[in-house]
């Protein structure tokens, strides 16, 4: 039937739908595209946000591990101290929650920071929830040689002093300590006589020893 209308038909026919497409781009820009665009400014905020509540749950994690896995209490409080100087106090739009990890000398931190939308508010909800976590693990310095404190021979405890048959006091944490270690160390400097001292280390004879001519040293 477009065959048989007229040029002038047709041109009208033309005229007439020319405004279609506007309207079709206009309701597609309306709902596509001004919502696409007013949620990628608000995610963007919603990076930055999580960046920022992610070093505070660190930096207060790291700071508070230290006090356990012994005193929890000086753990959280320290933590939420730290987190609160960057930025995210435990209050208001902000919330700080501590826990205890799998081992007892881990100290999990929860930082939760409500944001206001901007532009997509009016497309999605009027706050958002940005929540990280960071645990850390505190190992304590690594104690070197033995925990028994003594050195050489003791003499025998009491009651009241330890550890049993020795007069030095129990280490932290206890420790089994022999009452005859057999460990002896020279206490005398190189410039006495070796009575004083062990026949290797020390210059000087006193007279008598055996063998001991005041130059030999392998006496």
């Amino acid at each position: 039937m477009s065959q048989n209308l007229t040029r002038a038909e047709r041109w009208r026919r033309r005229r007439q739908e020319s405004g279609y497409a506007a309207i079709v781009v206009a309701i597609f820009a309306a709902t596509v595209l001004f919502p696409l665009s007013a949620l990628a400014v608000d995610v963007a905020r919603w990076y930055v946000e999580v960046e920022r509540v992610q070093a505070a749950a660190d930096a207060a994690s790291m700071a508070g591990v230290t006090y356990l896995p012994n005193d929890f209490a000086s753990a959280t409080s320290t933590a939420k101290t730290v987190s609160a100087r960057n930025g995210y106090p435990d209050g208001g739009t902000t919330s700080v929650s501590d826990k205890v990890g799998e081992k007892p000398t881990q100290l999990v931190e929860t930082v939760s920071s409500t944001v206001r939308n901007s532009i997509a508010a009016a497309f999605t909800n009027s706050f958002t929830t940005v929540t990280r976590s960071a645990t850390a693990d505190y190992n304590g310095p690594v104690p070197m040689g033995s925990p028994c404190n003594t050195f050489g021979n003791e003499p025998a405890g009491t009651n009241l002093r330890g550890p049993a048959g020795s007069q030095l006091v129990i280490p932290a944490g206890g420790a089994n300590c022999s009452t005859s270690p057999k460990f002896w160390a020279g206490v005398e400097g190189p410039n006495v006589y070796k009575t004083q001292g062990d026949q290797l280390s020390t210059r000087y004879c006193k007279g008598y020893e055996s063998g001991c001519d005041g130059s030999n040293n392998n006496q």
